[in-house]
């Protein structure tokens, strides 16, 4: 919520535009290496490939924001 008020507080509207959509994105892949992480707890038989999943899902989440964080930070100054 933070980096999203910080956009729409920025006069510039060159790439802040896509952090907005690229964070909506980024919160819908956490969403998803929770919920892969949960079937992982609950599932026996797949419960190593599901967790593998998770744990992918959440790097390339944690990539996308920090990426975004980069672009937002140099966006700004």
């Amino acid at each position: 919520m933070t980096v999203i008020s910080i956009v729409k507080l920025s006069k510039r509207a060159g790439i802040s535009n896509y952090i907005d959509e690229i964070l909506a994105v980024d919160s819908a892949i956490f969403l998803l290496s929770v919920f892969f992480s949960y079937l992982s707890l609950r599932s026996a038989g797949l419960a190593r490939r599901l967790e593998a999943f998770a744990d992918n899902t959440f790097i390339i989440g944690l990539a996308l924001m920090v990426i975004s964080g980069f672009a937002l930070s140099f966006e700004l100054f």
